[in-house]
């Protein structure tokens, strides 16, 4: 566990599952100035927080083997790099396989769009279960 790069592995567990800093630091149970910090590969995370981020590297069919550092057999540099085929397993929903055809900026662009998407989505539905009838004290 101590040999991955934790800064990679961060980024593209929250590109695989579409979600922002601020998810990914909830679903570790810390703040999203941690995750920041994870990120900029100025700290690595705790024990439990690896834990979590193992957790939702398999959720997100990552490869933790395209993470390792004793794993130079891969070169590859920055995790924008690196093609969606090479950090997911082979069994990937649909998107993934029309990602994989995109050129790097596009798939970039479709990435940032669905955590617009997703972020909206859910506070729309917060909104709505806050406004519905059924869960208001009368």
């Amino acid at each position: 566990m101590n040999n991955l790069e934790w800064e990679k592995l961060v980024v593209a567990i929250m590109d695989g599952l579409i979600i922002s800093q601020a998810d990914l630091a909830a679903r570790c149970s810390v703040a999203q100035q941690t995750v920041s910090t994870w990120k900029k590969g100025t700290r690595t995370p705790s024990v439990h927080a690896r834990r979590q981020l193992i957790a939702l590297a398999n959720e997100a069919g990552l490869s933790l083997s395209y993470f390792s550092r004793a794993s130079r057999f891969v070169s590859y540099g920055d995790i924008a790099e690196l093609p969606v085929e090479r950090a997911i397993d082979d069994q990937t929903s649909p998107i993934l396989a029309i990602l994989r055809q995109l050129p790097l900026h596009d798939r970039q662009d479709v990435t940032t769009y669905a955590r617009y998407k997703l972020d909206s989505h859910r506070r729309i539905m917060a909104e709505r279960s806050y406004l519905d009838p059924v869960h208001t004290a009368i």
